[in-house]
């Protein structure tokens, strides 16, 4: 099954990638021809002609290799006296029909990109909930930097500190307690938890010395020595805390969450970045940054915090506190008594030592903030979010190797849905479940692609890591999944357009600041452009994890983004041509063809030099972006020496370690 899906995913990038080519060429063709202007040659692909005909003097082909085409016409050509494939000399084009054939190309992507953007208009594409703030879950109180001789490589753990082990260090973010797990974002966040025997840096720029272990391709532990160069980190310095709730960057308010916020920094060409955060008991204010090089993502300017979109509301149960509060399903739960809301189980701890009979919730629904008052059950002993009304989507986030989940087949982004019969209303009851069965038979029902399946007879298996417990062998994730929005197709072609504009801006900023003398500090560079080999890296996962839908929105922005790329007014690119082509109609004659011959080379060069230093970053990269996309399943280290001893097993959240989002 798995070679069937990777065959059609190849043939769905081979097809639309290609098609993407091909429909920019029939574009030149078919103006063109409409212009009069002479053809030499159509050809669908790449390479040795297999078989083609002529028809009005065109030779239609088609070649060896499947990607796109090409078109041939000579007389866009400005560097030297037109001449057909067998040497017949061509007359001039006039100004006007190259600059109409030059802007058929990229007017007929854009036209293609309108196809399909109709098509998710009517049947519907994946998109993030739309919501107006972030919490906030985790600041680094000092830079984790990746990379280099100063930093960490992804996978590596921290095993000493200063020659003190690591082992045995225990640490909580309000939401976890756990072990230590070794990464280096873990050291910077949880810095001030250390003992005082590690002797951490208190100042800027002192080094910190760090033993490191990485797991080789070969099954062997490789171990080295880092002086990690400390750099304090000025979203914390600047006031910046867990559990504060983003409502607008830089005066901005947005509707995409914690992908707008990151979005907003990568962007942002000013050297601070000013957030507008909700604290608890506090009114709204502004707190103001220095923005730094984030080498996890490629050294972009995208903050160091780990954030979240707020948690939703999946169903309101009948006849329960929920309804009776007038909260509905899909509302944004916000905070509780002016607290915010970082993880249900910290929601139900609070509500369970409540003093008082009701709390006050605030909530977003449909992007407008409101306020409510919610009775709690007098016997909190054993309270729930089923016995206050609300049922929240819990999702797999981790599939651990080695255990009864692997073996049974559940994946990451599966969606529990109910357990031996009862819905699944929250991780903790799940959980609570689990560890009551002890290792008895379960029944588990998932959501998967649309399509429910049902395991049956699922055993917990016994585990230790410290202390004993039942385990599954997953990680549970409440981050409500993508949904199905029907944007319309200006709201697709205006979102890549101002992407697409902002993206050139800032990689060409550098030359403006000069002509302009305008301060700025862009990290858009040309090292995050992709080629080829990139993007088809990209689409390969995206149909993978989000299918068509995923697939046809990720075309969309190839088909749109080779547009305007196309329309950039230099030598050899189709804006280029309508350039040249204007200025010939202003001074009424033609540009020497010596000097449209340099330049139009010396372009020609420069863009070859551009895509081998793109596609060669695109192959350093490969291995991100597999990361990035991959469903891979992660190890779990589990110590099997402590027999089970007791009837109180801890939950399965308790066995990880302290909860991280990834923006």
């Amino acid at each position: 099954m798995n070679i069937l899906t990777n065959i059609g995913i190849i043939i769905f990038i081979v097809f639309f990638f290609g098609f993407c080519i091909f429909i920019h060429e029939f574009g030149h063709l078919l103006a063109a021809v409409w212009q009069k202007l002479h053809v030499d040659k159509f050809s669908i692909g790449f390479g040795k002609k297999i078989w083609g005909f002529k028809y009005k003097g065109i030779d239609f082909i088609i070649s060896l290799l499947p990607l796109g085409g090409y078109v041939s016409i000579p007389q866009l050509d400005p560097t030297d006296k037109p001449k057909t494939e067998d040497g017949r000399e061509l007359p001039f084009s006039n100004p006007k029909a190259r600059a109409i054939t030059a802007f058929a190309g990229p007017f007929f992507n854009i036209l293609f990109g309108f196809v399909l953007a109709i098509f998710l208009w009517i049947f519907g594409a994946w998109q993030t909930p739309p919501t107006s703030s972030c919490i906030i879950t985790d600041v680094p109180f000092v830079q984790p930097v990746y990379g280099g001789d100063n930093g960490l490589n992804p996978g590596e753990r921290i095993t000493h500190i200063n020659g003190h082990s690591t082992k045995d260090i225990q640490l909580t973010n309000g939401l976890n307690t756990g072990e230590f797990d070794g990464e280096l974002y873990d050291l910077c966040v949880f810095w001030n938890q250390f003992p005082r025997e590690f002797n951490l840096p208190t100042v800027d720029g002192e080094t910190l010395k760090l033993t490191v272990v990485s797991n080789e391709d070969d099954g062997t532990e490789k171990t080295r020595d880092v002086d990690y160069i400390v750099h304090f980190n000025a979203e914390y310095a600047a006031g910046l805390r867990m559990g504060d709730r983003i409502t607008a960057f830089n005066g901005d308010t947005f509707k995409d969450g914690i992908k707008g916020v990151m979005e907003r920094h990568a962007y942002n060409d000013k050297d601070k970045a000013t957030v507008t955060v909700k604290r608890e008991g506090q009114k709204p204010f502004d707190i103001s940054y220095v923005q730094a090089q984030n080498s996890r993502v490629e050294d972009l300017k995208v903050p160091f915090f780990q954030a979240r979109d707020p948690l939703t509301i999946g169903d309101i149960l009948p006849a329960s506190p929920a309804e009776t509060a007038g909260l509905q399903r899909g509302d944004q739960f916000l905070a509780y008594d002016d607290k915010p809301m970082l993880s249900i189980n910290g929601f139900l701890e609070y509500a369970k030592s409540l003093q008082k009979p009701t709390m006050t919730i605030l909530y977003a629904r449909k992007g407008t903030e409101y306020t409510t008052q919610i009775n709690v059950p007098e016997d909190r002993a054993d309270l729930s979010a089923a016995k206050l009304g609300m049922a929240f989507i819990v999702t797999i986030k981790s599939v651990f190797q080695g255990t009864p989940a692997e073996a049974i087949g559940l994946k990451a982004y599966d969606r529990l849905i109910k357990l031996n019969g009862v819905e699944v209303i929250d991780g903790k009851s799940f959980s609570d479940t689990v560890k009551a069965q002890k290792g008895k038979p379960l029944t588990l029902t998932v959501l998967r692609d649309g399509e429910e399946l049902t395991f049956k007879d699922v055993k917990a298996e016994f585990m230790s890591n410290g202390k004993p417990v039942y385990l599954l062998g997953i990680q549970l994730d409440d981050v409500t999944p993508k949904i199905i929005g029907y944007p319309t197709p200006w709201e697709q072609f205006t979102e890549v357009f101002n992407k697409t504009a902002k993206t050139l801006w800032l990689l060409f900023q550098p030359v403006t600041n000069l002509i302009t003398g305008r301060e700025g500090n862009a990290s858009v560079k040309l090292k995050h452009m992709s080629s080829f080999v990139g993007i088809s890296a990209m689409l390969w996962y995206t149909v993978k994890t989000e299918g068509i839908r995923g697939g046809l929105a990720f075309i969309i922005l190839i088909t749109f983004g080779l547009a305007f790329a196309n329309l950039l007014p230099f030598p050899i690119l189709d804006g280029g041509h309508i350039m040249f082509a204007g200025i010939e109609a202003l001074i009424r004659r033609r540009l020497p063809a010596k000097f449209m011959s340099v330049i139009s080379n010396i372009f020609a060069g420069l863009l070859i030099a551009l895509m081998l230093f793109i596609t060669y970053n695109d192959i350093r990269r490969l291995p991100k972006i597999k990361k990035a996309y991959s469903n891979d399943n992660p190890k779990l280290v589990i110590d099997n020496s402590t027999p089970p001893s007791s009837d109180e097993k801890p939950t399965e959240s308790e066995m990880q370690p302290p909860a991280k989002e990834t923006p």
